[in-house]
Protein backbone atom coordinates (compact mmCIF):
# COMPACT_ATOMS: atom_id res chain seq x y z
CA UNK A 1 0.00 0.00 0.00
CA UNK A 2 2.77 2.43 0.94
CA UNK A 3 4.54 1.73 -2.34
CA UNK A 4 1.34 2.43 -4.29
CA UNK A 5 0.87 5.74 -2.47
CA UNK A 6 4.51 6.66 -3.12
CA UNK A 7 4.10 5.92 -6.83
CA UNK A 8 0.98 8.07 -6.97
CA UNK A 9 2.70 10.95 -5.16
CA UNK A 10 5.66 10.81 -7.54
CA UNK A 11 3.41 10.74 -10.60
CA UNK A 12 1.47 13.76 -9.29
CA UNK A 13 4.71 15.62 -8.53
CA UNK A 14 5.92 15.06 -12.07
CA UNK A 15 2.61 16.28 -13.50
CA UNK A 16 2.64 19.39 -11.31
CA UNK A 17 6.21 20.39 -12.19
CA UNK A 18 5.78 19.58 -15.87
CA UNK A 19 2.64 21.70 -16.05
CA UNK A 20 4.41 24.69 -14.49
CA UNK A 21 7.35 24.37 -16.88
CA UNK A 22 5.19 23.84 -19.96
CA UNK A 23 3.13 26.90 -19.05
CA UNK A 24 6.22 29.05 -18.53
CA UNK A 25 8.46 27.79 -21.34
CA UNK A 26 6.32 25.82 -23.79
CA UNK A 27 6.66 22.24 -24.94
CA UNK A 28 9.80 22.53 -27.08
CA UNK A 29 11.85 24.49 -24.54
CA UNK A 30 11.01 22.14 -21.67
CA UNK A 31 13.04 18.95 -21.37
CA UNK A 32 12.40 15.84 -19.34
CA UNK A 33 15.87 16.39 -17.88
CA UNK A 34 14.76 19.74 -16.45
CA UNK A 35 11.48 18.28 -15.20
CA UNK A 36 13.37 15.51 -13.39
CA UNK A 37 15.81 18.02 -11.88
CA UNK A 38 13.01 20.22 -10.48
CA UNK A 39 11.06 17.24 -9.19
CA UNK A 40 14.23 15.80 -7.66
CA UNK A 41 13.95 12.40 -9.30
CA UNK A 42 15.77 10.34 -11.89
CA UNK A 43 14.85 11.08 -15.51
CA UNK A 44 14.17 7.37 -15.94
CA UNK A 45 11.17 7.71 -13.62
CA UNK A 46 9.53 10.19 -15.99
CA UNK A 47 9.88 7.71 -18.83
CA UNK A 48 8.59 4.96 -16.55
CA UNK A 49 5.38 6.83 -15.75
CA UNK A 50 4.75 8.59 -19.08
CA UNK A 51 7.15 7.03 -21.64
CA UNK A 52 7.49 10.27 -23.68
CA UNK A 53 7.35 14.01 -23.14
CA UNK A 54 4.44 14.10 -25.60
CA UNK A 55 2.43 11.69 -23.43
CA UNK A 56 3.19 13.81 -20.37
CA UNK A 57 2.03 16.97 -22.14
CA UNK A 58 -1.15 15.25 -23.34
CA UNK A 59 -1.89 13.93 -19.84
CA UNK A 60 -1.84 17.50 -18.52
CA UNK A 61 -4.45 18.53 -21.09
CA UNK A 62 -6.57 15.53 -20.16
CA UNK A 63 -6.27 16.48 -16.50
CA UNK A 64 -7.63 19.96 -17.28
CA UNK A 65 -10.61 18.47 -19.08
CA UNK A 66 -11.21 16.13 -16.15
CA UNK A 67 -11.63 19.24 -13.99
CA UNK A 68 -14.30 20.63 -16.31
CA UNK A 69 -16.32 17.54 -17.28
CA UNK A 70 -17.88 16.87 -13.82
CA UNK A 71 -19.00 20.50 -13.68
CA UNK A 72 -20.54 20.21 -17.14
CA UNK A 73 -22.33 17.05 -16.06
CA UNK A 74 -23.71 18.78 -12.97
CA UNK A 75 -24.93 21.68 -15.14
CA UNK A 76 -26.61 19.31 -17.58
CA UNK A 77 -28.74 17.87 -14.76
CA UNK A 78 -30.16 21.24 -13.75
CA UNK A 79 -33.42 22.54 -15.19
CA UNK A 80 -32.76 26.23 -15.73
CA UNK A 81 -33.48 28.88 -18.35
CA UNK A 82 -31.09 29.13 -21.29
CA UNK A 83 -29.77 32.51 -20.17
CA UNK A 84 -29.03 31.03 -16.75
CA UNK A 85 -27.26 28.13 -18.48
CA UNK A 86 -25.13 30.64 -20.38
CA UNK A 87 -24.25 32.43 -17.15
CA UNK A 88 -23.19 29.12 -15.60
CA UNK A 89 -21.09 28.14 -18.63
CA UNK A 90 -19.29 31.48 -18.62
CA UNK A 91 -18.60 31.23 -14.89
CA UNK A 92 -17.22 27.69 -15.11
CA UNK A 93 -14.99 28.48 -18.08
CA UNK A 94 -13.79 31.74 -16.56
CA UNK A 95 -13.09 30.12 -13.19
CA UNK A 96 -10.93 27.47 -14.89
CA UNK A 97 -8.98 30.27 -16.57
CA UNK A 98 -8.58 32.10 -13.25
CA UNK A 99 -7.06 28.95 -11.79
CA UNK A 100 -4.85 28.52 -14.89
CA UNK A 101 -4.15 32.05 -16.17
CA UNK A 102 -1.20 30.99 -18.36
CA UNK A 103 -3.14 28.20 -20.07
CA UNK A 104 -4.69 30.22 -22.98
CA UNK A 105 -1.32 31.55 -24.14
CA UNK A 106 0.25 28.09 -23.96
CA UNK A 107 -2.62 26.53 -25.93
CA UNK A 108 -2.38 29.16 -28.67
CA UNK A 109 1.40 28.80 -28.89
CA UNK A 110 1.42 25.01 -28.95
CA UNK A 111 -1.54 24.43 -31.26
CA UNK A 112 -0.18 26.96 -33.71
CA UNK A 113 3.10 25.08 -34.07
CA UNK A 114 2.05 21.43 -34.03
CA UNK A 115 -0.76 20.23 -36.34
CA UNK A 116 -0.65 16.74 -34.81
CA UNK A 117 -1.30 18.14 -31.35
CA UNK A 118 -4.14 20.23 -32.74
CA UNK A 119 -5.78 17.12 -34.20
CA UNK A 120 -5.26 15.21 -30.94
CA UNK A 121 -6.90 17.98 -28.91
CA UNK A 122 -9.80 18.21 -31.36
CA UNK A 123 -10.42 14.46 -31.05
CA UNK A 124 -10.20 14.65 -27.26
CA UNK A 125 -12.71 17.50 -27.10
CA UNK A 126 -15.10 15.65 -29.39
CA UNK A 127 -14.88 12.55 -27.22
CA UNK A 128 -15.30 14.27 -23.86
CA UNK A 129 -17.50 17.27 -24.56
CA UNK A 130 -19.77 16.20 -27.44
CA UNK A 131 -22.69 14.98 -25.23
CA UNK A 132 -22.80 18.33 -23.42
CA UNK A 133 -22.54 20.27 -26.68
CA UNK A 134 -25.46 18.33 -28.15
CA UNK A 135 -27.62 19.14 -25.12
CA UNK A 136 -26.50 22.78 -25.28
CA UNK A 137 -27.52 22.91 -28.94
CA UNK A 138 -30.98 21.52 -28.21
CA UNK A 139 -31.47 24.07 -25.44
CA UNK A 140 -30.33 26.87 -27.76
CA UNK A 141 -32.85 25.89 -30.43
CA UNK A 142 -35.65 25.65 -27.86
CA UNK A 143 -34.75 29.04 -26.36
CA UNK A 144 -34.93 30.66 -29.82
CA UNK A 145 -38.27 28.96 -30.53
CA UNK A 146 -39.65 30.17 -27.18
CA UNK A 147 -38.51 33.72 -27.84
CA UNK A 148 -36.13 33.65 -24.87
CA UNK A 149 -33.11 34.62 -26.99
CA UNK A 150 -32.54 36.06 -30.46
CA UNK A 151 -31.53 33.73 -33.31
CA UNK A 152 -27.80 33.02 -33.14
CA UNK A 153 -25.62 30.26 -34.56
CA UNK A 154 -24.05 27.96 -31.94
CA UNK A 155 -20.49 28.49 -33.16
CA UNK A 156 -20.99 32.27 -32.99
CA UNK A 157 -22.25 32.06 -29.42
CA UNK A 158 -19.44 29.76 -28.30
CA UNK A 159 -16.80 31.93 -29.99
CA UNK A 160 -18.27 35.02 -28.29
CA UNK A 161 -17.95 33.32 -24.88
CA UNK A 162 -14.50 31.90 -25.58
CA UNK A 163 -12.99 35.10 -26.97
CA UNK A 164 -14.42 37.39 -24.30
CA UNK A 165 -13.35 35.09 -21.47
CA UNK A 166 -9.86 34.44 -22.77
CA UNK A 167 -8.98 37.98 -23.84
CA UNK A 168 -8.04 39.39 -20.42
CA UNK A 169 -5.66 36.47 -19.75
CA UNK A 170 -3.89 36.98 -23.08
CA UNK A 171 -3.49 40.77 -23.01
CA UNK A 172 -3.24 41.73 -19.34
CA UNK A 173 0.56 41.28 -18.90
CA UNK A 174 1.35 42.96 -22.24
CA UNK A 175 -1.10 45.79 -21.57
CA UNK A 176 0.54 46.61 -18.24
CA UNK A 177 4.07 46.39 -19.71
CA UNK A 178 3.34 48.56 -22.74
CA UNK A 179 1.19 51.24 -21.14
CA UNK A 180 2.75 51.27 -17.70
CA UNK A 181 -0.81 51.26 -16.33
CA UNK A 182 -1.37 48.90 -13.43
CA UNK A 183 -5.01 47.87 -13.38
CA UNK A 184 -4.73 46.60 -9.83
CA UNK A 185 -4.87 43.19 -8.26
CA UNK A 186 -5.25 40.64 -11.06
CA UNK A 187 -7.75 38.55 -9.13
CA UNK A 188 -10.01 41.58 -8.65
CA UNK A 189 -9.58 42.59 -12.29
CA UNK A 190 -10.61 39.14 -13.52
CA UNK A 191 -13.60 38.99 -11.17
CA UNK A 192 -14.80 42.32 -12.55
CA UNK A 193 -14.19 41.10 -16.08
CA UNK A 194 -16.15 37.87 -15.46
CA UNK A 195 -19.22 39.84 -14.34
CA UNK A 196 -18.89 42.13 -17.35
CA UNK A 197 -18.70 39.20 -19.79
CA UNK A 198 -21.82 37.65 -18.27
CA UNK A 199 -23.69 40.96 -18.60
CA UNK A 200 -22.54 41.58 -22.18
CA UNK A 201 -23.29 38.06 -23.42
CA UNK A 202 -26.67 37.60 -21.72
CA UNK A 203 -27.91 41.10 -22.59
CA UNK A 204 -26.76 40.59 -26.18
CA UNK A 205 -28.76 37.38 -26.46
CA UNK A 206 -32.08 38.90 -25.49
CA UNK A 207 -34.52 39.48 -28.38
Amino acid sequence: MANTETNHDMEQSILKVAEELFLDKGFNRTSTTEIARVVGCNQTLIHYYFRTKENLFNRIFEKKLEQIIPQLFELSQQKVSFLERIRQVIEIHFSILQQNPKLPRMILNELGTDPKRTEWLRSLLLEKAKPYYMQFEEERKQAIQNGEIRPIEPITLLLDILSMNVFIFLVYPSFCNITGIELGDFEKVTETRKKEVITLITNGLRP
